[in-house]
């Protein structure tokens, strides 16, 4: 609803738009950890995630599972 026009209407009066104030900007965070981020993921949870990957294929190779 935000930034769209809302219609208002009352009995005998013509149709009635109403702008409805659109948020400023949104507060951007790691979609990993929830903390606040300039990116969809931060460095660190970025980091960990490589490493994590990896460690997986790194044990594939070797044929652990």
């Amino acid at each position: 609803m935000f930034g769209m026009a809302a219609t208002t209407k009352k009995l005998g009066a013509p149709a009635k738009e109403t702008k409805v104030p659109a948020p400023k900007q949104r507060r951007r965070v790691c979609n990993v950890c929830g903390k606040p981020s300039g990116s969809s993921i931060c460095a660190m949870c970025s980091d960990r995630i490589r490493a994590e990957a990896l460690a997986r294929k790194k044990r594939e190779d070797k044929g652990e599972e």
